[in-house]
């Protein structure tokens, strides 16, 4: 921070104790952080010195709370003056400017439920400048263009960046402007539903136009929830999202993209970035509504500490242990039953259930129990397979 802004900060934080402060106040404050021993009087005049110049310069600023006026306690000289913020200012002008406002909009989202509650009342107030008719209206649709998943949950990057920074820019800067842009994506097709003999090869897509709708922060994953457009055979796909880090080749176009706010919704609403299975479509292929289950797991008593304390999927413990009195047979010492309504039936809550085994058994929804005893079976057999290979070919 430039002395200029600590000072005109350190008369900031004076303005709610009503005090004003003497150029004497704001070299002590300056003397305290950067010394560990007084300075010298050679040193004090030279700092004295160059505060004044900065106040003066701070007071003519029209952009600057800070005022001036003849010191008017007992302590002050005839003709000493005193620095203060003017009686209206508040600490929320700075968030009226719009591009600051949808900064602390969008790290709220990220921050707010790791803050003190004092502080939060800054993003409330960005908030309410985003939502305004005074803002830029591309600023205030960008804040519907963002939306957190998860956070990161080690010590990882928080997010994954094109090598290219020049590729973020296009990418933002038209989805900014609901721009097209083309690209190359060097994903995995999977990641597509495109006709299969114009897949490139090497799991790359060259030179496709997309459609940007919005942005998805999953853990330390960026991604874009894109339509994608083949331009040498004109093929559509669905709207997928895209690892932002994979985009290369990037070059924005003038061609409109249109506002995706209802798109993006839809996306994140219905899961889609969670695989949904069977969901039901439009005609155009777009996920339209997913399947919701009642799920019920019995498990152990770990686990059961950390549904408990994490609440995943809203699951809560069931009080009548059903399963237990309706087959006293598999009764597990310590295991108990967790309930919950309307889980998105997705590839991420498989995947999720097989990280917790063997501690967690699904008892309803039958096809889901069916499903994951399959891959159960499977992954059995393929261990099965290694052990008599091993066992054969180790004689």
């Amino acid at each position: 921070m430039s002395v200029k802004n600590t000072v005109e900060e350190i008369i900031k934080k004076s303005h709610y104790s009503g005090v004003k402060l003497k150029v004497n106040n704001i070299l002590g404050e300056f003397e305290s952080k950067s010394s560990t021993r007084p300075w010298s009087k050679k040193k004090w005049d030279s700092k004295k010195r160059r505060i004044q110049q900065i106040l003066k310069v701070l007071v003519s600023d029209k952009n600057s709370p800070v005022v001036t006026s003849k010191c008017d306690d007992d302590n002050s000289n005839w003709n000493e003056l005193c620095y203060y913020c003017e009686e209206d200012w508040n600490e929320n002008t700075l968030i009226k400017d719009p591009v600051i406002a949808l900064m602390i909009t969008i790290l709220g989202r990220v921050s707010r439920k790791v803050l003190p509650n004092a502080y939060n009342k800054y993003f409330d107030f960005a908030e309410e400048e985003v939502d305004s008719n005074v803002l830029n209206n591309e600023y205030k649709k960008w804040s519907k263009k963002f939306h957190v998943e998860r956070l990161p949950q080690d010590k990882q990057e928080p997010v994954s960046m094109p090598d290219d920074e020049d590729a973020r820019y296009k990418i933002y800067d038209s989805l900014l402007r609901e721009k097209c842009f083309t690209a190359d994506y060097l994903g995995s097709a999977h990641d597509f539903t495109l006709a299969g003999k114009w897949q490139p090869k090497k799991n790359a897509l060259i030179g496709y136009r997309y459609y940007p709708f919005g942005l998805i922060l999953r853990e330390h994953m960026v991604y874009l929830v894109a339509k994608s457009i083949n331009a040498e055979y004109n093929i559509e796909s669905p709207d997928k999202h895209f690892a932002l880090h994979q985009f290369t080749n990037v070059e924005q176009t003038n061609i409109t993209a249109g506002n995706g706010e209802k798109i993006f919704h839809n996306y994140i609403h219905n899961h889609i970035i969670d695989e949904p299975i069977n969901p039901l479509r439009d005609d155009d292929d777009n996920i339209i509504s997913i399947n919701k289950i009642q799920l019920e797991l019995y498990v152990s008593e770990a686990v059961a500490e950390y549904l408990k304390e994490n609440t995943p999927y809203e699951l809560e413990v069931e009080k009548t242990n059903w399963y237990s009195e309706k087959y006293p047979e598999k009764l597990r010492d310590g295991w108990s039953c967790f309930v919950a309504k309307d889980v998105p039936d997705t590839e991420q809550l498989r995947r999720w259930i097989l990280s917790l085994q063997p501690h967690v058994e699904v008892l309803e929804p039958e096809e889901l129990r069916e499903s994951l005893k399959n891959i159960a079976k499977k992954s059995y057999t393929m261990y099965e397979d290694i052990l008599t290979w091993n066992e054969e070919n180790n004689q």
